[in-house]
C-alpha cells in the first residue's frame, strides 16, 4: 500500500483522500502475499499550491484540514499513518467516547493517542516510532512518503 502511495504522491504529484473504505484487496498471491489497491479517487486534485477545502473522513483527517491552514499531500501520510494504527491494533488512534466530533477533532488537533495496553504489547517499536512521525501534528515533521518507505519497520 505505501509503495502505491508513494507513487501517487511522487511521480503523479496528486492529492488523496485515504480511508480504509478504499483498500481493496484484490487477490492472494502464489507466495501467501496480498494484492492491494487503492480506490475511490473521487475526490483527488493535482497539488500546485495548498488546498483550503475542508473535507475528508473524520477519523482520518489530518490537523492541517481542519485548522484550515492550508494542506498538501502530507495528508495522505497521516491518513495512512491512521490507517497503520488501526491495522496493527483493531481500533482508530483517535476516538471520542460519546461519538462527539469536535471532541474527535480536539484530539486530533492536538495529537492526543496512545498505545493502548494490551493492543500494543507485542506490537514493535519500530512500528510505533513509525506510526509516531506519520500522525505528527507539525506537517513540516511529518514523514514523506519516501522517508516512510525508508524506515526500517516498512523496509525490513
Amino acid at each position: 500500500m505505501l509503495s502505491k502511495l508513494q507513487n501517487i504522491i511522487i511521480k503523479v504529484s496528486i492529492y488523496v483522500r485515504i480511508d480504509m473504505c478504499g483498500i481493496l484487496q484484490v487477490a492472494e498471491r502464489n507466495n501467501g502475499g496480498k494484492s492491494l489497491k487503492l480506490g475511490d479517487f473521487g475526490l483527488a486534485v493535482e497539488v500546485t499550491e495548498p488546498l483550503f477545502t475542508v473535507c475528508g473522513t473524520p477519523t482520518y483527517v489530518a490537523p492541517e484540514i481542519l485548522n484550515e491552514s492550508g494542506y498538501g499531500l502530507k495528508v495522505d501520510i497521516w491518513a495512512t499513518g491512521v490507517i497503520t494504527y488501526i491495522l496493527l491494533c483493531g481500533f482508530p488512534p483517535f476516538v471520542s467516547a460519546t461519538n462527539n466530533q469536535e471532541e474527535l477533532f480536539d484530539q486530533i488537533l492536538h495529537g492526543h493517542y496512545e498505545f493502548h495496553s494490551p493492543y500494543w504489547d507485542d506490537i514493535s517499536d519500530s512500528a510505533r516510532e513509525l506510526i509516531v512521525h506519520m500522525i505528527e501534528v507539525d506537517k513540516e515533521k511529518r514523514f514523506s512518503a519516501r522517508e516512510v518507505l525508508g524506515h526500517p519497520w516498512v523496509s525490513y
